[in-house]
């Protein structure tokens, strides 16, 4: 292998304390093959930072030309020696408060081959489950781990506080993503897609290798090239180029298709980790806990989050370079990206119609109470009516002459029927609603009973 390169992501979730970013310096992405929009949606969207050179001397890490070493001696595992340099570190955060921690590793064995690249990737990969293995820095006496020194850096950044023992947002999510690209001399071999399947998952040489079948070679496997190779899974992508022994296909994996790599694929990768990871954080919290009264505004704060998510970082096309566009859509595939964005809507869904019933419950036993009173009141009112409609006819007959007794008489039946037709008049909307909303609760309980019916 002529070269070996590994980009580890650390997802985090970010509060909204502002962050210490002394030490750090930011840098641009360069996107020149993707359109307008989804440029302007990376820079205005996120920022990204590079820890400076000065800052990982002053902070004891290892410059960026110190080879360091990473042994692995298991009982079941061949012992290797890793070693690599770490070129570069980045702090990736986005609006949405998830941001991206990445580590770029260059291998410096020339002698490595891929089985001992997906090996390394293993190993990589399981940041928390590995984090007793260390780097180990030849000029200094204290190793460290990249599980204790991201944890490091995102505290001295603000990002997380020495009480919180996860550095990811979520406890389960217990590796990291990785992205390795190796440069071979050559041609493909027979075994390409074996090792092709073990770079893109991290595996080490115990694991059994399954021979692709030709439809997850189709969704997963990339050919732009006779001599490039891609390939993605859950847990990596792999990307493999084969100088054919050609001059001119070395000096164009040397050169350009290294540095595209660099600027072109991994801003690419990271906008689409992002959603990954984003869409992993609002599916926990949305269901972190049970439907309470005050979910309404939360489901409308979630429904806004979302939409605004939508607007600013869902995209079908992002290129008019096929290679770019064709990586994006495999990517957005093995992401399993629109699967996410449906769960997430359907749980939306789920709650808003159980808040819809919940709220129609209690507006329908609000509408009772309410029928009750005023019926009541109806009823006080002609109650009320009839007496005073008694007094004023005596009141009246008192003052008037015998004669003229049977008219007032008239007057007040008169007067009690009158008042008699208001009160039904008032009364039927409240008996009839009443018969409707019993009639319903009868079909209610009737479809519970008998519910395949």
């Amino acid at each position: 292998m002529k070269t070996g390169m590994t980009y580890l992501f650390v997802p985090f979730y970010m509060t909204d304390t502002e962050l210490n970013l002394q030490g750090w310096e930011e840098i641009e992405w360069k996107t020149r093959y993707f359109l307008n929009y989804v440029t302007n949606s990376l820079y205005h969207n996120s920022t990204v930072y590079r820890l400076r050179e000065k800052t990982r001397k002053d902070w004891n890490l290892s410059p960026m030309n110190q080879i360091l070493k990473h042994h692995r001696s298991t009982e079941n595992l061949e012992e290797i020696d890793f070693f690599f340099t770490l070129e570069e570190i980045n702090l990736i955060s986005f609006k949405t408060h998830v941001g991206l921690l990445v580590f770029q590793l260059m291998d410096q064995n020339p002698n490595t081959d891929l089985e001992q690249a997906a090996a390394f990737c293993y190993e990589q990969k399981k940041i928390q489950k590995f984090k007793g293995q260390f780097l180990q820095q030849p000029a200094s006496p204290d190793p460290i781990s990249l599980y204790s020194l991201s944890e490091y850096l995102l505290i001295q950044t603000g990002i997380i506080t020495e009480t919180e023992e996860n550095i990811l947002f979520n406890k389960h999510l217990y590796h990291c993503f990785f992205f390795t690209y190796a440069y071979c001399e050559g041609t493909p071999d027979t075994n390409w897609k074996k090792e092709l399947f073990a770079l893109k998952h991290g595996y080490h040489e115990n694991f059994a290798y399954i021979e692709d079948s030709d439809q997850t070679i189709q969704n997963e496997v990339f050919h732009p090239m006779d001599y490039i190779y891609w390939s993605m899974s859950s847990e990596g992508i792999a990307c493999i180029s084969y100088d054919l022994n050609q001059e001119t296909t070395q000096n164009f994996l040397d050169g350009s298709f290294f540095k595209n790599l660099k600027e072109q694929y991994m801003p690419l990768i990271v906008f689409l980790l992002h959603q990954k990871y984003a869409l992993y954080y609002y599916l926990i919290q949305f269901g972190s806990g049970g439907i309470e009264e005050e979910d309404t505004l939360r489901l409308e704060q979630y429904g806004e989050a979302i939409a605004d998510f939508k607007a600013r970082y869902e995209f079908q096309v992002i290129s008019e370079t096929m290679q770019y566009q064709n990586l994006y859509d495999m990517l957005r595939h093995s992401f399993q990206l629109d699967q996410l964005f449906q769960d997430l809507e359907d749980k939306i869904n789920q709650v808003s119609v159980c808040l819809e019933r919940r709220q129609d419950k209690i507006q329908k036993e609000a509408d009772q109470r309410t029928n009750k009173a005023l019926n009541g009141i109806a009823f006080l009112a002609v109650f009320s009516a009839l007496i005073d409609g008694i007094a004023w006819i005596d009141y009246v007959m008192t003052g008037i002459r015998p004669g003229g007794m049977h008219i007032i008489k008239d007057y007040g039946i008169w007067f009690s029927i009158f008042l008699i037709l208001i009160w039904i008049f008032l009364s039927k909307d409240v008996f009839f609603g009443w018969l409707r909303n019993k009639k319903q609760t009868r079909l209610e309980n009737k479809k519970r009973k008998n519910p395949g019916k």
